[in-house]
């Protein structure tokens, strides 16, 4: 690592690391897409599930959400830009929908929205887009 002057400031560049926000945001993905798993696999066993149209969207929809979670998070790890793209796109658009059908009540929404504006702070700080874009010199 080499240190240099950018803006007046001395700091540390290293092309190859990631922040630590994408660390945590990809890892906390991965953890919330195999708790979905296990919570889907657990009541599709245990509760007998007839195939009308109001299950199937209880089982289809968590299903791609908890995909776009794990290929995001993956992705995320991996340094793929697109991987941030689709959380921040395909994300809010599933949950959001998924959580208009199963909850009548208002509290789960806004906590899934204050959980997604903590996410996207870290997924836009601009440590974290120079990353992405693959610029030579972001901040360690």
């Amino acid at each position: 690592m080499m240190a240099t002057l950018f803006y007046g400031r001395s700091i540390k560049t290293n092309p190859k690391r990631r922040p630590l926000g994408v660390t945590v945001v990809a890892l906390f993905l991965l953890l919330m897409g195999g708790v979905s798993i296990v919570s889907c696999a657990y009541l599709t066993a245990t509760e007998p599930v007839t195939l009308r149209m109001e299950n199937l969207v209880y089982i289809i929809l968590p299903f791609f959400l908890t995909l776009a979670r794990m290929v995001s998070g993956i992705a995320l790890l991996k340094g793929f830009n697109w991987g941030r793209l689709l959380f921040l796109l395909a994300e809010p658009v599933l949950a959001l929908i998924y959580l208009q059908l199963r909850y009548s009540i208002v509290a789960p929404k806004i906590l899934y929205i204050v959980f997604y504006f903590i996410i996207l702070y870290f997924l836009t700080r601009p440590t974290t887009l120079s990353f992405f874009r693959g610029d030579a010199f972001h901040r360690v």
